[in-house]
């Protein structure tokens, strides 16, 4: 569960409103609200910040982090990381956050190893969960990203997901090259979401998805529920040895 629910804290909140420690590690100095909770084996000490601020989203966040902690994760019992063999890539044309027209299938996609999230920017709990991971693979991924890899966040709500706020929000996740925030005209959009096996009537209501493919040789992996980092750079990484095998 560490790949998880430690990799995701660590990214999400970066540390200016609660830490991760381990039993045998002091905590970081910080002034506390009297609350912790055990989560996996960790204990999660809440932070005060110096100023105001509203919490109740990253409080949903934890929660929703509580709850995946209760459930298998990849790579231990129950996995759920499965061969993907009806992933279609539309050639249709997209935005990205700078506002680029981008076709998804040859420019987006191309012929690099990819992974792809969705994501949208007025979600206040699973969302802000996937881009924090996406964050930590981008670290863990380092000068491999904008050439033989990529990160691609697809919005599921492009009607209010504009360029300009799909950069604002990469923004909190320090996105850079390489990490690509696609949104689009709806219908363009729904299409390509659906090509992928991620269109979702009820945004609200969609699962913590991940796809992980080779644009070059059309093979896919299909994560149903939210893999850590470390599974994702992995998979990516089984991706870039199957190139030269």
């Amino acid at each position: 569960m560490k790949g998880f629910t430690v990799g995701i804290l660590d990214t999400f909140f970066d540390g200016d409103e609660f830490a991760t420690r381990d039993s045998a590690r002091p905590a970081t100095p910080a002034v506390t609200v009297g609350q912790a909770a055990s989560l996996g084996g960790r204990a999660l000490a809440f932070h005060k910040p110096r100023r105001e601020r509203r919490a109740g989203p990253k409080i949903h966040a934890l929660l929703l982090a509580a709850c995946f902690a209760l459930t298998p994760t990849v790579g231990e019992a129950g996995q759920t990381d499965t061969p993907s063999t009806n992933v279609q890539l539309l050639d249709l044309p997209l935005a990205d956050q700078d506002g680029r027209s981008v076709r998804f299938a040859s420019e987006a996609v191309g012929k690099s190893v990819v992974a792809i999230n969705f994501i949208y920017t007025s979600c206040t709990t699973l969302c802000p969960l996937t881009s924090a991971t996406f964050k930590n693979v981008q670290s863990r991924l380092k000068n491999r990203l904008g050439k033989d890899v990529r990160l691609i966040s697809m919005s599921l709500d492009p009607a209010t997901d504009t360029p300009a706020r799909l950069k604002a929000y990469a923004a909190r996740y320090k996105a850079g090259t390489g990490w690509l925030w696609l949104t689009g005209e709806p219908g363009n959009m729904k299409q390509v979401l659906t090509g992928l096996g991620a269109y979702t009537a009820s945004i609200q209501e969609h699962p913590p998805q991940v796809l992980v493919g080779d644009g070059a040789s059309g093979q896919w992996t299909s994560f149903n529920t939210l893999p850590g980092p470390d599974r994702i750079r992995a998979t990516v990484e089984q991706f870039l040895k199957a190139r030269h095998d």
